[in-house]
């Protein structure tokens, strides 16, 4: 991957570890970083009193949903109020639908499938965490859709690009060795301590405003 942009003058890489990364490995290429920006800051934040938790992304592996099923799976047996709704669509919805099935939680999970902007917005004001399963991601422009709702999010720190979005114990979790119960006890408690939810919620909001169109 390096050698096929030794000979640009400019190389804008996704995230500020493959800056990073690049500004290491390239001589005359100059690497510059513009975040991604948000398409508008909502008004009005998540209540995060429903009893919803959400996970945005494309149904293929990388993204990790089988692991997220599992991880649901253990919240269910003690929020069985809570539901996991999931949009995206991709080769691994059967897997997924299969894994639903095998864990007995059908009319649990709700897959949503593709959907667009509005729609995802509507669900996320609405949602209480937002959770990300995947094994890998450059940046995750969705945890920053998130936190602009106020939606406290969890990801595993092998995801790199919510390194940089996430500030760990404050505004969300990175989750370590791709833990599945600790991700689980951390969705918990977040369940169980509104307060929190709402502290956290506030910081996330915070981070997400840097990347507004006017300030990026």
């Amino acid at each position: 991957m390096v050698d096929s942009v030794q000979n640009m003058d400019y190389f804008m890489p996704v995230s500020k570890e493959l800056t990073e990364f690049y500004s290491k490995h390239l001589i005359q290429t100059k690497c510059k970083y513009i975040p991604h920006t948000l398409d508008e800051i909502p008004n009005e934040v998540s209540e995060l009193k429903a009893p919803i938790l959400i996970s945005v992304g494309r149904l293929s592996p990388e993204k990790g949903h089988l692991d997220l099923i599992k991880v649901y799976a253990m919240v269910e047996k003690e929020f069985p109020d809570w539901k996991l709704h999931i949009i995206g669509d991709g080769d691994e919805r059967k897997k997924i639908e299969t894994s639903i099935e095998e864990h007995n939680l059908t009319g649990k999970v709700i897959l949503h499938g593709y959907r667009d902007k509005r729609y995802i917005n509507q669900l996320l004001s609405k949602s209480s965490v937002f959770v990300m399963t995947s094994y890998k991601e450059a940046f995750g422009i969705v945890l920053i859709e998130a936190q602009s709702f106020g939606v406290p999010a969890l990801a595993f720190d092998s995801a790199k690009g919510a390194l940089e979005i996430i500030e760990n114990e404050k505004s969300g979790y990175l989750v370590s060795d791709r833990n599945l119960e600790k991700m689980s006890s951390l969705i918990k408690h977040l369940i169980s301590d509104y307060e929190l939810r709402k502290k956290m919620g506030a910081c996330a909001r915070e981070n997400s405003l840097q990347y507004s169109k006017d300030n990026v």
